[in-house]
């Protein structure tokens, strides 16, 4: 089994999301809190696949922070987390290692994309104007989802990654090499582009949504789920 999971988490929010600047508090306690959310989210959904209690999920971490279920005998079963606006994404995947990032497409200056990406790359950000944005937000994500399913983070020399579309093929290059193991997939929700990386080719036909948290808390066994909305409403 794999899958996608987002939960537009607005309504829990402690305060409005604001186009204005906001306060360095503010940013600190909108980022703790939907970090927070989103680990309860992902033991929810954890204990409901392993058809356990959400006390007995523990995680543990690598070396450069990225969480891993711990204790897993028996079983297989990696996850990954991105946020972006008020959403959360979760994959989740029984079968094989997995890692995910989603962006907001928003303006931006296509020049940036030489601090990342390469040539080819470059060349076809620029060669189609209407989809350049588009373009360079899927290079950005399909990076950090490779780079997610490692848990390096962003001491790896991105610029050593090249993707090429083909079709509906995503072709992978480390060092001008085809990489094999390594699968991508790009989904959009709305105006987030979504990137998955995972090391088999079940990929999810679609993400399943979630527009609030009582959507989420309703899609599961409340008993497990309710301290979710639990932690929600003493933060608002």
């Amino acid at each position: 089994m794999n899958k996608i999971i987002a939960v537009n988490y607005m309504s829990a929010l402690p305060c409005p999301i604001s186009q204005s600047p906001e306060s360095e508090l503010d940013a600190f306690c909108n980022n703790t809190f939907k970090h927070e959310m989103g680990k309860l989210i992902a033991i929810s959904v954890i204990a409901n696949l392993l058809k356990v209690d959400r006390s007995d999920i523990n995680f543990t971490k690598n070396a450069y922070g990225k969480p891993t279920l711990a204790g897993q005998e028996g079983h297989v079963l990696d996850f990954n987390l991105s946020y972006t606006g008020s959403w959360i994404f979760l994959a989740i995947s029984t079968e094989a290692n997995i890692g995910i990032d989603a962006e907001l497409i928003e303006p931006i200056n296509i020049d940036t994309a030489s601090e990342f990406c390469v040539g080819r790359e470059i060349k076809m950000i620029k060669s189609n104007p209407d989809k350049s944005i588009e373009n360079y937000y899927k290079l950005w994500t399909l990076r950090e989802s490779f780079l997610k399913i490692m848990g390096v983070g962003l001491s790896y020399p991105i610029k050593n990654i090249e993707f090429i579309f083909n079709k509906d093929r995503i072709k992978f290059y480390n060092k001008n090499k085809v990489v094999d193991g390594y699968f991508f997939k790009v989904y959009k929700l709305q105006n987030i582009l979504i990137s998955l990386c995972i090391r088999n080719k079940n990929f999810p036909e679609k993400i399943e949504v979630y527009n609030s948290l009582d959507s989420f808390n309703q899609a599961f066994n409340k008993n497990q789920y309710q301290n979710v909305k639990n932690y929600a409403e003493a933060t608002t």
